[in-house]
């Protein structure tokens, strides 16, 4: 009984060695090929028209849209109903910057079916994307 204890053993930790050998292998290999290849950054378009101070984007891939909420100038923290969300195409030219208005300064962006949800200071506002009209808002 101990020998067959001790096989079983000695064939876990050959196992176990070989194991940890090709993920240090692998590991290695992966770290090399990362730092091999170069990043670079490559301006695509850029918009036509002027953005007030954009501060998330979303992407409609079918309507080949970006929603952007635009935070509005002065305080990004104030209460002043100057922010809004914009549309640009994926070509960069304007569609609607001032698609809807009226926000405060709205920062992220989500979307579920034809329902736009946009997080504004203190409050979740959900937009009818079609109809462009908010519809309801749920305080935060």
């Amino acid at each position: 009984m101990k020998q067959g204890l001790l096989r079983y053993l000695s064939f876990k930790i050959i196992n176990m060695k070989t194991a940890i050998t090709f993920l240090l292998a692998l590991s290695l290999s992966l770290t090399a090929n990362a730092q091999e290849k170069t990043h670079q950054l490559v301006k695509i378009w850029q918009t036509d028209s002027v953005v007030s101070v954009p501060e998330s984007v979303l992407i409609d891939a079918k309507k080949k849209t970006l929603f952007i909420s635009e935070i509005g100038a002065g305080n990004a923290s104030a209460f002043d109903k100057n922010g809004g969300i914009g549309k640009i195409g994926l070509n960069g030219k304007k569609l609607q910057t001032n698609w809807i208005s009226g926000l405060h300064s709205p920062k992220g962006l989500g979307r579920m079916g034809n329902e736009l949800y946009v997080a504004d200071l203190n409050e979740l506002v959900v937009v009818d994307i079609k109809n462009a009209k908010i519809i309801k808002k749920y305080p935060v």
